[in-house]
């Protein structure tokens, strides 16, 4: 038991470390627990800067549409009143200046918005989803495409985010399905017709950052960069007497007169083959790209400070030919050194012929020798270059479409030899249509097949050789190929009228109201025998039609034989038709 309660004292106690020593006595800890975890967590706070990150990013479904209609109290047959879903959440990436590393994205890779709520009844539309927003630092560069993508080199750029506040879209939510309200018109009044909630975005994207300063700070291990930030801003890198000491990069403001600053970036030494993978710096390369100005520095006190100068701008020349040919002010450090300060003519002479330039100046970074003079000079000539735009980060691509706005032209038809009879239609605007269809009600498959007619891939089918009954494959739904009839649930009646009123636009038959006699038994009656698809063809186009045959007494028979279609079973006379308004009638 006492083992027992020792153990879970200890898990307690790990959440706050600064309580164990409070305790050690009763547990007979050794005292090195109490310590020992510092130096660790030091470690691990350096290791915790991430300059790339891949992340999956997925917008919200949109909510269902409603089949609803209005039925109130004494005012029945109201109308549709089916409200519209709304659209899902989307997924946002913003920029914060309070950021400097992407360790706050990687914890959390997958990232989806909430889903939009349903339509209800009486015209109630739903609650949009809510929206999720990433925080990133600035000089993030966003990225389309996941591990194959990144193998391949096909990455699609979207964008980047460089100031405070910049906002990008790079998940937008599902449309909301529409209500049969909104397919009310005036030729269907009463629609019974509603969309399922549209998925939506969802893709890959690999995150790049690389930091925006003024003045990238690059040279060999153990130059000096790092004293140098300290001394002229505030922040607080790490410092030691030994090579690599700085592993991650670190940004720095110097505050000027005049309120003005001036951001720094360090990065870690680079070396000789660093372009081949050696040594830590050349990884970090990157985060000086979008600096304005490179500010190398020479340490004064090595064997060849020409030869390093050399090494470092071959290196620079091997990652990217843009960053090599950057504008450079170069410092000759450790001055404070009395042999450094006896040869710092001879080496600056040196430097200004292999740099092609004047702007060369001895410093001390530890004794803060001639650095404020070297912030002004580094602001002032800052201020003069042009603001570098990264080729890379130039977009070529829209993270905020969905399939539903694609071009409906946009098609095309996969076909196997092995499968014959099957065909295969790939369209981001088709598939997205197929998604949000509702299969369960008849006038949404109808709508779907008019808008496979619309779009021209019922025509593009019959092109290829597809025949009737072939099987057809939009994403996971699968129809049997019938062209003219895309619809399977109209009823066969429906059809039968289609067909006759098909048949007079061709001019196969010319159809008229009144022509005196009545169709055979032999004939198909369709609908109501009192309208006009009832009555045979126009006698006068039959051949040996005379209008002297007519009989006026054949049409008093014809107006008894009308008055006859609303008899009971019993037979009983005419008294049940009651005469409505355009009703036509004939006289001898």
């Amino acid at each position: 038991m006492l083992l027992l309660r020792s153990c879970l004292l200890l898990v307690a106690l790990s959440i706050q470390p600064t309580l164990i020593s409070s305790y050690l006595p009763a547990l007979s800890l050794p005292s090195k627990l109490v310590t020992s975890t510092s130096p660790l967590r030091a470690a691990q706070d350096d290791y915790q800067f991430f300059d790339t990150t891949p992340l999956n990013v997925a917008g919200g479904p949109g909510g269902t549409g409603c089949v609803s209609f209005l039925r109130e109290k004494g005012e029945p047959l109201k109308g549709p009143s089916g409200g519209s879903g709304s659209n899902g959440g989307s997924v946002w990436l913003q920029c914060d200046e309070r950021l400097n590393t992407l360790s706050g994205v990687r914890q959390r890779i997958h990232v989806k918005g909430s889903k939009g709520e349903n339509g209800k009844g009486k015209s109630r539309d739903g609650k949009k989803g809510r929206d999720v927003v990433i925080k990133v630092p600035p000089g993030t560069i966003v990225r389309e495409g996941g591990k194959t993508a990144r193998e391949a080199g096909e990455y699609k750029v979207a964008g980047e985010l460089k100031k405070h506040g910049d906002k990008m879209l790079v998940a937008r939510g599902g449309r909301g399905g529409r209500g049969n309200k909104a397919f009310k018109s005036p030729k269907n009044k009463a629609p019974c017709i509603a969309e399922r909630g549209g998925m939506g975005a969802q893709r890959w994207l690999n995150l790049e950052l690389k930091l925006v300063g003024d003045v990238g700070v690059i040279g060999m291990p153990n130059a000096g960069k790092s004293t140098l930030l300290s001394r002229s801003t505030n922040a607080k890198p790490k410092i030691a007497d030994y090579a690599f000491t700085t592993i991650i990069p670190n940004l720095g403001v110097c505050d000027l007169e005049g309120g003005e600053g001036l951001v720094l970036c360090d990065i870690p030494g680079l070396i000789e083959g660093a372009s081949d993978g050696l040594g830590m710096g050349h990884q970090f390369l990157r985060h000086v790209q979008r600096n304005k100005l490179l500010l190398h520095i020479v340490d004064g006190s090595s064997e060849d400070p020409v030869g390093n100068f050399n090494i470092i701008n071959r290196e620079l020349e091997k990652f990217d030919e843009l960053l090599a040919s950057r504008p450079q002010v170069v410092v000759v450090n450790k001055i404070d050194l009395e042999e450094v300060r006896e040869r710092s003519e001879g080496i600056i002479g040196e430097l200004k012929k292999a740099a092609g330039h004047s702007r060369v100046l001895p410093i001390s970074a530890m004794k803060s020798e001639n650095v404020k003079e070297l912030m002004f000079r580094l602001k002032k000539f800052a201020d003069a270059q042009p603001e570098v735009v990264l080729p890379e980060a130039m977009p070529n691509t829209d993270l905020g479409t969905l399939q539903v706005e694609a071009d409906s032209d946009a098609f095309h038809i996969e076909t196997d030899p092995s499968y014959p009879g099957q065909w295969r239609i790939v369209g981001e605007y088709i598939e997205g249509i197929a998604k949000m269809t509702h299969w369960e009600y008849p006038e949404a498959v109808e709508r779907f097949g008019r808008i496979i007619e619309a779009t021209g891939i019922s025509a593009e089918l019959e092109k290829q050789g597809a025949e009737e009954g072939d099987l057809i494959m939009i994403d996971k739904f699968d129809f049997d190929f019938s062209p003219a009839k895309t619809n399977p649930y109209i009823p066969p009646e429906l059809l039968a009228q289609d067909e006759l009123i098909l048949a007079r636009e061709r001019g196969e038959k010319e159809l008229r109201w009144g022509t005196g006699q009545m169709v055979d038994d032999s004939e198909d009656v369709v609908g109501d025998p009192r309208s006009p698809e009832a009555w045979v063809v126009d006698l006068s186009k039959e051949p040996g039609f005379d209008d002297e045959d007519w009989d006026d007494e054949a049409e008093l028979e014809l107006l008894e034989d009308f008055s006859a279609f609303d008899r009971d079973d019993e037979g009983e006379g005419d008294e049940g038709y009651v005469f409505e308004e355009g009703d036509e009638m004939f006289t001898s």
